[in-house]
């Protein structure tokens, strides 16, 4: 659900007033329990982003191979993908909810959050049908095989970049929010 362009307004500038209170580079000085988590959860996805991004690289520079990228990457991108599909579920049916009961001017933020998991599950879905794809090739020895690699390096990218900014935005509108609550 998009955002009404006044409301927009009105929970971009409830955003900014926030951070400018509880600025990022201060959100693990004292952190709340509830920040503290939040901010681990998302830890774990850029360590985990960052890990199919170097799997990735270490193939463009041929320190592995596209079988060794495919088998490496393909229990590494499910594991992420489960995690983010029951973190996404908890956000969407208990954090989000209980966030617009405490914040109402805020509601339109967890409207575009909720839009971004949308998003992000076609990034996903691409990126999957690309890893099934390279899988496919590799079992096959595909003389196709650079191209399908790159293919699914790139979805692969794009899927991380997305999800990363999407773990900002997200921390952007939530952890000065919890800050505040103590």
């Amino acid at each position: 659900m998009d955002a009404d362009p006044e409301q927009a307004l009105v929970w971009a500038r409830e955003v900014r007033v926030r951070l400018e209170r509880y600025p990022r580079n201060s959100w693990r000085e004292d952190a709340t329990h509830g920040a503290r988590f939040w901010l681990e959860i998302h830890d774990g996805f850029r360590r985990e982003t960052g890990g199919l991004i170097a799997l990735a690289d270490e193939h463009r520079s041929g320190r592995r191979t596209a079988a060794q990228l495919a088998v490496v990457s393909a229990p590494r991108l499910n594991g992420m993908i489960a995690r983010l599909r029951d973190h996404h579920e908890i956000e969407e049916f208990e954090y989000f909810p209980a966030f617009r009961v405490l914040e109402p001017k805020l509601a339109p933020g967890f409207d575009v959050l909720a839009s971004d998991h949308a998003r992000l599950q076609r990034h996903v879905d691409e990126t999957v049908a690309a890893l099934a794809e390279l899988l496919a090739a590799v079992a096959n020895d595909s003389a196709g095989m650079p191209r399908v690699t790159d293919h699914y390096a790139a979805r692969a990218g794009e899927l991380c970049r997305a999800l990363e900014r999407h773990l900002d935005d997200e921390e952007d509108l939530i952890i000065p929010l919890l800050l505040e609550r103590r």
